[in-house]
């Protein structure tokens, strides 16, 4: 089985990124998958002028 890599410079960008931080963490068909979510978003809050509030709780 292959492994599509982020198909924008953005998404390959925020790959790299997620990459090297979380390489031993979380598989890295996941890490592909949300670097393309993330690159998406960032493009429609430029594209929007929109702001993303967000709230992570960790225990």
């Amino acid at each position: 089985m292959t492994q599509a890599t982020p198909t924008t410079p953005e998404g390959q960008a925020l790959y790299l990124q997620l990459k090297a931080k979380l390489h031993d963490v979380v598989p890295d068909v996941e890490l592909r998958y949300k670097a393309e979510i993330a690159a998406e978003v960032n493009r429609l809050k430029v594209e929007r002028n929109a702001v993303i509030l967000g709230h992570n709780y960790m225990e």
